[in-house]
């Protein structure tokens, strides 16, 4: 169905755009986000610089980015292991 794939399209950009906040605020980089989503590094740089991902690298990475991102927020709400 276009519809679908337009819809995978429009989300992988707003993927890309987590893993460059990821990548300039968090300073985290592709190759730790690729081994934390367990895909290779190559396939995770070639999606920053616009190849679309196939269905299952999709959902490896969009559940990475959620993945990561929660951890991120518990870690900016961790008060340290004195409090």
């Amino acid at each position: 169905d276009v519809g679908v794939f337009v819809m995978k399209e429009i989300e992988q950009i707003k993927m890309r755009k987590d893993v460059e906040i990821l990548r300039d605020k968090y300073n985290i980089r592709i190759i730790s986000l690729a081994k934390r989503m367990d895909i290779p590094e190559v396939n995770l740089r070639n999606f920053m610089n616009g190849r679309i991902l196939i269905d299952r690298n999709h959902e490896i990475v969009k559940q990475g980015i959620l993945d990561v991102r929660q951890e991120l927020k518990e870690a900016e709400e961790y008060q340290g292991f004195d409090n």
